[in-house]
């Protein structure tokens, strides 16, 4: 069993307290069909006019709003929100042995999410305790601590606008549950003229990702309150498996063959919300575009791993690793955030997991036994993997600037033990073909970033050994 529990939060709270304590604050006015009533700003209160001015600033302040963060940028903002998460987990696990042939296995997990969130933010765009001195503040100078680029803050004016139409004033409880069994069957092999000893398994499981909040979705703007939680997802595996000792133990191969079925994928999508007219705000508040996590796909992930181990001759070691992986999605569609008829349709995109199709890792090493009693280890090894897509795309679309072709990289090290001492030095390098390879890359506003791995690089290791 496990049990976990957080709780986490900014500021202290009373500002949110005092606003939500009369729901006609946040009220949006419908008409006689039950359509919000939208002005030029968006939507209309119910009760407009209404202001509180709080006088507890704590939370996470921010002084300058910039533009593009907020659309037309603007003055400061605050933020105040708490995260409340309990997790308990039971599990248990059962062998139990058939015959001298078979085995039996049976597992089963329950899992129970608690969690809850509030976040209240606003752009507070009004002064209440007169005009700073023009240049007063300074960025990283805590003496000029509450001065925005317009005025000193030591209240913070809430209304409709500010809360509701400009910034988040939100709030979600709920509890994500799952029971995920697992089970296998085990066929151990009878030893014969080459097989030392071995199994074959079939083996078959369920997984659980618990849900969660879209916490800067404002749920209190019509059309877009549904995208405030996200359910669980859910994947179904199906395995079959090999392992196996040969010649003495000289040889040990492990193969397997999976497949992994996700329901209800949760994807992060972005729905426009370009500036109402005049305005510096969208239909669904200041971001744009809004960037939630919402359950909008299905997909199939499939593969083979295959290792293998051997010593083929005295002193020498011989490892293979390779891996063969296929990801698609069956299906990835949701509504036209912008209103149009029909879907969005996205099936045909790539999976964006960062996993290539296919890995292989070689290694050979060989000891050689010097005259004096001491030993020098040369090993080499070469990774080589197929490219992958830091960006989403369609399958027939060509590759982005953000996508890493295959490559080959290859190391190298060698090792002295001396036949007498408690210390050993290895020289080495990786990287020797000085492959140019991209650890992470984006893009923002048109300019690509990239992170390299290291290019061609030597070293030394010098250990020694203290004690017994």
């Amino acid at each position: 069993m496990n049990y976990f529990y957080e709780k986490a939060k900014n500021g202290d709270g009373r500002c949110r307290e005092v606003w939500v304590s009369d729901p006609a604050n946040t009220a949006i006015a419908f008409d006689d069909d039950g359509v919000a009533i939208t002005d030029d700003d968006g939507v209309t209160a119910a009760n407009p006019g209404r202001e509180y001015e709080c006088d507890s600033v704590s939370g996470l302040y921010f002084e300058l709003l910039p533009a593009p963060r907020a659309m037309g940028g603007s003055p400061a903002f605050i933020n105040q929100n708490r995260v409340e998460n309990e997790a308990l987990g039971v599990f248990g696990h059962l062998t139990y042995a058939i015959n001298d042939n078979w085995d039996f296995d049976f597992g089963v997990r329950y899992t129970r999410d608690d969690r809850e969130f509030w976040n209240m933010e606003g752009p507070n765009g009004n002064c209440n305790s007169g005009v700073a001195t023009p240049g007063a503040q300074t960025l990283g100078n805590p003496t000029t601590t509450g001065f925005t680029a317009l005025c000193i803050m030591d209240t913070i004016p809430i209304n409709f606008v500010n809360t509701v139409q400009t910034g988040f004033l939100n709030e979600a409880s709920d509890t994500f549950s799952a029971t995920t069994p697992m089970f296998s069957f085990t066929r151990n092999l009878a030893p014969g003229d080459r097989l030392d000893s071995g199994m074959v398994y079939f083996l078959y499981s369920e997984g659980f990702l618990t849900g969660g909040f879209n916490p800067e979705v404002n749920a209190n703007l019509p059309g877009i309150e549904g995208l405030l939680t996200y359910q669980p997802e859910d994947v179904t595996n199906y395995e079959i498996g090999f392992k196996g000792t040969y010649a003495g133990g000289r040889l040990q191969i492990m193969a397997d063959v999976f497949y992994m079925d996700y329901g209800n994928r949760q994807n992060s999508i972005n729905i426009p919300n370009p500036p109402l007219p005049g305005k510096n705000i969208g239909l669904y508040g200041i971001d744009d575009p809004l960037g939630v996590v919402t359950n909008v796909s299905s997909a199939v992930i499939s593969g083979i791993e295959f290792e293998m181990r051997a010593s083929p001759w005295d002193g020498g070691f011989v490892s293979l690793d390779i891996g063969v992986l296929s990801n698609e999605y069956d299906e990835y569609s949701f509504a036209d955030p912008e209103g149009g008829p029909g879907t969005i349709d996205l099936s045909e995109n790539i999976i964006v997991d960062l996993m290539p199709g296919y890995t292989v890792n070689l290694g050979v090493e060989h000891t050689f036994t010097l005259a004096s009693g001491a030993s020098l280890t040369p090993r080499m090894t070469i990774y080589a993997s197929d490219d992958i897509e830091f960006f989403d795309r369609l399958r027939s679309d060509p590759p982005t600037p953000c996508n890493q072709d295959a490559w080959t990289k290859v190391a190298a090290r060698m090792t002295y033990v001396p036949a007498a001492g408690n210390w050993t030095a290895t020289v080495f390098g990786n990287n020797l073909t000085d492959e140019l390879i991209y650890e992470s890359c984006n893009a923002s506003r048109g300019v690509y970033r990239y992170r390299h791995e290291r290019p061609r690089w030597w070293g030394v290791e010098f250990t020694t050994r203290f004690g017994g």
